[in-house]
């Protein structure tokens, strides 16, 4: 398989639902329920399906400039719109193209 473009690794395909799934899965060992770099790496690695899904490598090494850890760090800096380092599940759906109920950011 090749790479199909650049950009962002957002993947609005998938359904509500599922992404919530996904969410539960990874997040429920955690005592909190924000999702952090470490457990998400640990989470796709033993489920790579997901990793698809979610348009991620399953294999995230820790050298900083490997092309699957910058994809991976691109990709929570992206979700981790309050920058506090966790993923929460209302940032999770933002990214994915499920933010919370009506209105908001159209754009211009």
């Amino acid at each position: 398989a090749g790479d199909a473009g650049g950009g962002s690794t957002r993947r609005p395909g998938l359904d509500r639902a599922r992404l919530e799934e996904i969410f539960e899965e990874i997040v429920s060992p955690l005592p909190g329920r924000e999702l952090t770099q470490n457990r998400v790496a640990a989470y796709l690695e033993n489920n790579p399906d997901v990793a698809r899904e979610l348009g991620l490598p399953s294999r995230i090494p820790s050298n900083p400039s490997n092309p699957a850890r910058v994809e991976f760090n691109k990709w929570f800096s992206e979700c981790d719109t309050d920058g506090n380092k966790k993923i929460s599940f209302d940032e999770f759906m933002a990214f994915y193209g499920h933010g919370r109920g009506g209105g908001g950011g159209g754009g211009v």
